[in-house]
């Protein structure tokens, strides 16, 4: 059953990721597929908690859970996405202009990793779905606590930013607003701890310690692969010496005081 389980989410995937690649294609904007990854996890964790014979009131909080952050986040970046429409993020403007008249295909195959991601990551889902167990520990009510102050913290960062950019005077400037002045980064720090909870949560079942490798495979991926890197990169093209002086002074991930004034 679990096999037969898992391989219905990995065709579902594949198939869901592709009619977003090709909807991609149509568009010719790619940056859609960040709304795709964010909203899959909704529908996996419906599949979990459907099909596995965890504790029902677990997969109920699960479900709901999930439920709120993967729509939301999948809901946030399809506005930022339709307010800059038709003008591609450019993380994949630079791929597809690196990659010149192989771009289709190797965005194709890009699009294909993305879903092999939302499969591996969903393991904390798996796991916490599949938990039998009737007694809630106190490590579980501890990766609730969590899950609810890095939510907070993500809608918070994300609305404060949305707040900055929406002001016309504040065009070419950084953000040093609310959370932007401790962390050059706190929606990517929020969203990690959200992942944090998960595997926390997760590594209370019996046998639920691989949950904790989709925390550490966030972090890398947010440090060193997809994140922060391209986003600094970006940032340092569009705001120059601004930025320089921003990165110079706060923090490049965790929240922390200033270490200079500017």
């Amino acid at each position: 059953m679990i096999q037969t389980l898992l391989i219905c989410c990995a065709v579902l995937l594949f198939a869901t990721f592709f009619l977003t690649w090709w909807l991609a294609e149509k568009i010719q904007n790619v940056s859609i597929v960040d709304v795709t990854w964010a909203g899959s996890f909704f529908p996996l964790a419906l599949l979990y908690s459907t099909a596995l014979n965890g504790f029902a009131v677990r997969k109920v909080l699960l479900l709901t859970l999930v439920g709120l952050w993967s729509l939301r986040l999948a809901a946030y970046l399809y506005r930022r996405i339709q307010s800059h429409h038709p003008d591609e993020d450019s993380r994949y403007a630079s791929l597809r202009k690196k990659w010149g008249n192989e771009a289709s295909p190797r965005f194709l195959i890009f699009f294909m990793v993305q879903a092999v991601s939302v499969l591996l990551l969903s393991a904390p889902l798996f796991l916490i779905a599949n938990n039998s167990s009737e007694i809630v520990n106190v490590w579980e009510i501890l990766a609730l606590l969590l899950w609810v102050v890095a939510w907070m913290g993500e809608i918070s960062s994300d609305r404060q930013l949305h707040a900055f950019r929406s002001e016309k005077q504040n065009k070419g400037r950084v953000c040093r607003t609310g959370w932007w002045k401790y962390s050059r980064h706190p929606n990517y720090f929020f969203e990690w701890l959200i992942w944090c909870s998960y595997g926390l949560w997760a590594s209370c079942a019996v046998g639920g310690w691989p949950g904790l490798f989709a925390p550490l495979l966030i972090l890398v991926s947010l440090l060193f692969l997809t994140g922060i890197p391209p986003s600094e990169k970006q940032s340092l093209l569009s705001r120059g010496e601004d930025y320089r002086r921003y990165q110079a002074s706060t923090s490049r991930f965790v929240p922390w005081f200033p270490r200079t004034k500017e």
